[in-house]
């Protein structure tokens, strides 16, 4: 196997790899939004005695379960790409709040054969 396709396979791994961390990411905010529950605590830190907030706690108890979250959880391959800050919890928040609520809003709107009463206008 050349050098090119040995690069090419693990820069498919790592992308792989990636997407299943934001994946899991996703899923613990979307869970922390529909129980309406705060996603940090205290600190934001994984290896601290103090309250590392649900968002951290649940990824922690999910890595029990995942080798690949786990292995990133202990030691994380980039600091820049860790997919665990506050900034990236905004984030995915953000963007399932947007797609969750437009398309229920939609298909209410879509269901009930929504049309101004003109007669008040």
């Amino acid at each position: 196997m050349n050098i090119d396709v040995q690069l090419n396979e693990e820069k498919r791994r790592r992308i792989v790899e990636n997407r299943h961390i934001v994946k899991c990411s996703a899923e613990v905010v979307l869970f922390c939004g529909r129980q309406c529950i705060a996603l940090r605590g205290h600190t934001e830190n994984l290896s601290g005695a103090a309250n590392p907030g649900n968002f951290l706690a649940m990824l922690k108890v999910l890595a029990t379960h995942d080798p690949v979250l786990k292995a990133h959880l202990l030691s994380p391959r980039f600091r820049n790409a860790m997919y665990m800050s506050g900034q990236t919890q905004n984030n995915l928040a953000e963007v399932i709040g947007k797609d969750i609520i437009q398309k229920s809003i939609l298909n209410d709107i879509l269901a009930n054969d929504f049309r101004p009463d003109t007669e008040q206008f």
